[in-house]
């Protein structure tokens, strides 16, 4: 479901829920779960659904909620809760510089490793 939020936070937003002046910076944000929700590039996006995506981006698995139950919030089941409006032009500038940067992905690979191992260390 993690995963899947920070799929979500991209899509939404064209940029990644976790930014760091370094790789260190970062990782300790996506260890703490402190997102950035900066917002030009949530105007578009509903309180509704930033509260979904705040919640599939929970740190702990227990406090996380299912996929059944994201299934059952008014923001994905009851159409027309989520709102159609175009992105932001900061959004779109977000993805413009994805499409053509190896190294934020790279930067992401890493930043989901770290989780990985940070959960395999706690358990």
């Amino acid at each position: 479901m993690w995963s899947a939020g920070v799929l979500l936070f991209v899509m939404l937003s064209g940029s990644f829920p976790f930014h760091g002046t370094t790789d260190i910076d970062m990782f300790r944000r996506v260890i703490r779960s402190d997102i950035d929700m900066r917002e030009n590039e949530w105007t578009h996006v509903s309180q509704a659904g930033r509260d979904v995506v705040r919640l599939m981006l929970t740190k702990d698995p227990a406090k996380r909620p299912s996929c059944k139950e994201l299934l059952s919030n008014p923001w994905i089941a009851v159409k027309g809760v989520a709102k159609s409006s175009p992105l932001p032009s900061a959004s779109r500038d977000n993805f413009k510089r994805l499409n053509h940067s190896r190294k934020v992905l790279r930067r992401f690979q890493t930043a989901v490793e770290a989780v990985i191992a940070a959960f395999r260390m706690e358990n």
